[in-house]
């Protein structure tokens, strides 16, 4: 079976009700956005509203604003069509504030009694408690695997909850009735996308049962590459020419590519998942 290459749930839009920055995610894409009353007001529109927005459209909203989310959301609702809600491919929704301020339980919450379609992906076992308020048949819940190695996802993302617990994650939400899905990304060059650590995350996903697997490789966004250059300078010095070869040079980041795709189909195929796999680098 050949492996697809889709891009993530096709979703009238992506729902982003917390910033990017609490897990300190080495490769993080999504740096704080400057904040207005206005770009407020336009981000709750745009989470709710048919057809989707633009990409820049579901800003971030800064801790002081973020709390009448929900009434926001609530408003919108009244006159939105159900759909699909993905939260979030940029943001993730279950921070640590998310423990106290509850925002994302409660977004979940109104879209899934609206007969909307949420789609969650995350770094964070908190999103477990929010099983009760998602509906099975409806909703799917993904986890973020960067790496299987604990030592390189502390590294890489410190403030995540610990891998284990993502895969525990998965098995909770099964249990719970509800669909799931992993995301393998973005994989680390020369340290968690060859071909033995491809085919540790393919038969780790087959022994979840996940419903959909992507793939993504590390892409070179707006101020990604500086605080990937600290940690390889730190961490990996050998690496750090390479990695700035595959993320700046057309030429070497196009034969990268390919050849991950094809470790990524190799993987998938020997695992017994290449039907599952939507979206690849």
């Amino acid at each position: 079976v050949a492996v697809r290459c889709r891009p993530l749930p096709s979703v009238a839009v992506r729902c982003r009700p917390l910033p990017s920055v609490a897990f300190r995610a080495v490769r993080c894409r999504s740096p704080p956005l400057p904040f207005s009353a206005s770009s407020a007001r336009s981000a709750v529109r745009s989470s709710c509203a048919v057809p989707a927005p633009s990409p820049r459209s579901c800003a971030c909203l800064p801790p002081h604003c973020r709390r009448a989310a929900p009434e926001a959301l609530a408003r919108q609702l009244k006159r939105a069509r159900p759909g699909g809600v993905f939260t979030s491919s940029a943001c993730d929704a279950w921070q640590p504030i998310e423990r106290d301020r509850r925002l994302t339980r409660e977004c979940c919450r109104l879209l899934t009694e609206h007969g909307f379609a949420v789609h969650a992906l995350t770094k964070s076992a908190l999103i477990v408690r929010n099983f009760d308020v998602l509906r099975p048949g409806l909703s799917r819940v993904g986890v973020t695997v960067t790496t299987l190695e604990p030592r390189l996802a502390r590294l890489w993302e410190p403030h995540a909850s610990p891998v284990d617990e993502r895969w525990a994650v998965l098995e909770a939400a099964r249990e719970a009735g509800l669909e799931t899905s992993v995301m393998f990304g973005p994989l680390l060059p020369f340290l968690s996308d060859g071909q033995e650590s491809l085919n540790d995350l393919m038969a780790r996903a087959a022994d979840a049962g996940v419903g959909a697997i992507w793939v993504d490789a590390m892409n070179a966004r707006p101020r990604v590459w500086p605080a990937v250059a600290r940690l390889l300078r730190r961490e990996f010095p050998d690496l750090h020419d390479e990695y700035g070869r595959i993320l700046h040079h057309g030429p070497t980041r196009d034969r990268y590519v390919a050849a991950l795709r094809m470790r990524v189909r190799k993987a998938a195929e020997r695992a017994g998942v290449a039907d599952r796999v939507g979206g690849c680098p």
